[in-house]
């Protein structure tokens, strides 16, 4: 299997590239998002509010 005699190896390079693809889809599917940290920022701006003009 690819060229590799052993199986436990060529499954071990197959695990790292199914891995690394599976964390640059992870990356294009939370590339914008915000999440809780949006939040906590409100909050802050609540607690805050004369610093807006400055």
């Amino acid at each position: 299997m690819l060229g590799i005699a052993s199986p436990e190896l060529a499954l071990a390079y197959i695990l790292c590239i199914a891995a690394s693809v599976l964390c640059v889809i992870y990356g294009i599917v939370k590339w914008n998002d915000s999440g809780p940290l949006t939040e906590e920022l409100r909050d802050l701006d609540q607690w805050a509010p004369e610093n807006k003009g400055e």
